[in-house]
C-alpha cells in the first residue's frame, strides 16, 4: 500500500536553498508520494518561479512568519491532504535515496508512534557555527538512540523529550488534537502533555541545514527554550535540559549498527570537544544569545542555567 505525505516548507526569497532542497526530494526513492506544498510570504525573488518548475502547491500569504500558531507551518496544515506532515525547511538537503523512505516506514510499521525523525549531519568544514549546532543535535539525537528501543533501522523513544527537527514527519491527527503546529519547542511540548510523544528516531535517514538564522532569531529561540525549560524546572518535570558530561561522552556508543554517514558520533564528539571549536563557539558567539536571553528573562535565566551547570561537568 502506498503512502503520501505533505510536505509543508514555509519560504521567503530562499531561491538557492529552495532549488537545491526540492532537487533533494525530487532525487528521493517514492518521492512521487510527496505533495510539496509552499507557504511564501511574499518572495520577490525566484522562489516562486522554482517552486512551480518543481510542480509545487502554492500559497502566498504575505507577511507570514514561519513558526507559531499564526505562521505558515500552521497555516500549511489545513492544505494537507494525507495524515503525515513532512516539516521541511527551505535550506533542507536531504541525503541518500532511500531517506524519505526510511523516515516514513516507522509510523506505517508502528501505528503507535507519532513522530519520525531524521538525523542532521555536518554540512562542511567552513561554517563552524552551522556545524557546531548540528554536533550538538547530533549528539543529543544520539544520547536518545541510546536509552530507546531498537526496531529494525529505527529507536522507538517513548516519550520524545528532544527533536523535532527539520525533516520530521508528524502525524496530522496528533498535530490537530494539540492545536496545530506551534514553534516546535512548544508543540512539543504539547505532544507530551497529551502523551502524543511516542516517536521514532530513523538511523539511516539523514538531512543537512544549510543556514541559520540571524544571532538575534536565535536569541529569540533560546529567550523561547529559558521560559519553557523554566515551567518544566518549576513543575518538577523530568529530562527538560540535556546536559552533556564527561561519563556519558565516554560512553555514547549506539546499541546496534552504525548511525552514521559521512560523520561518526564519535568524530562529532572530537568535533564538538576541540579547543578551538570550544573557543570560537563559546567564546565569540554564544555570549550574545545568552546575554539578550538573560537581560528578556533574567530571573528564569539564572535559575535554569544553575540547573544545567549543576548537572553539566566539561572537566
Amino acid at each position: 500500500m502506498k503512502f503520501s505525505v505533505d510536505a509543508v516548507i514555509p519560504t521567503l526569497n530562499c531561491a538557492t536553498d529552495l532549488e537545491k532542497c526540492l532537487t533533494s526530494i525530487h532525487n528521493l526513492n517514492e518521492s512521487s508520494s510527496v505533495n510539496l506544498m509552499i507557504i511564501d510570504a511574499g518572495s520577490k525573488d525566484e522562489t516562486l518561479k522554482i517552486a512551480k518548475d518543481f510542480g509545487c502547491e502554492v500559497h502566498i500569504q504575505k507577511g507570514m512568519f514561519s513558526n507559531g500558531i499564526n505562521g505558515a507551518r500552521n497555516y500549511g496544515l489545513k492544505f494537507c491532504k494525507s495524515n503525515f506532515y513532512w516539516q521541511v525547511d527551505a535550506d533542507n538537503e536531504f541525503v541518500g535515496k532511500d531517506s524519505y523512505v526510511n523516515l516514513l516506514s516507522p509510523l506505517i510499521e508502528e501505528p503507535e508512534l507519532n513522530i519520525s525523525n531524521p538525523l542532521p549531519i555536518k554540512i562542511d568544514e567552513t561554517n563552524k557555527f552551522i556545524n557546531y549546532l548540528a554536533t550538538l543535535d547530533r549528539i543529543n539525537m544520539e544520547k536518545m538512540i541510546i536509552r530507546g528501543n531498537d526496531s529494525k533501522n529505527f529507536v522507538i523513544i517513548n516519550d520524545l523529550d528532544y527533536g523535532l527537527n527539520n525533516g520530521s514527519i508528524i502525524k496530522k491527527e496528533a498535530l490537530m488534537k494539540v492545536g496545530g503546529y506551534d514553534f516546535d519547542i512548544r508543540t512539543l511540548t504539547r505532544l507530551r502533555l497529551k502523551k502524543l510523544s511516542k516517536s521514532a528516531i530513523v538511523k539511516n535517514s539523514y538531512y543537512k541545514h544549510h543556514s541559520v538564522s540571524s544571532l538575534i532569531d536565535y536569541a529569540k529561540k533560546l529567550s523561547r527554550r529559558v521560559k519553557l525549560y523554566h515551567w518544566f524546572l518549576e513543575n518538577d518535570v523530568k529530562n527538560f535540559i540535556f546536559p552533556i558530561n564527561s561519563e556519558e561522552l565516554q560512553n555514547l556508543t549506539p546499541k546496534t549498527g552504525s548511525t552514521s554517514i559521512g560523520s561518526s558520533l564519535n568524530q562529532s564528539i572530537e568535533m564538538l570537544i576541540k579547543t578551538r571549536d570550544l573557543i570560537w563557539c563559546w567564546g565569540l558567539i554564544f555570549p550574545l544569545p545568552y546575554a539578550i536571553a538573560t537581560i528578556r528573562n533574567p530571573i528564569k535565566s539564572i535559575k535554569v542555567y544553575r540547573e544545567f551547570i549543576s548537572d553539566s561537568n566539561f572537566g
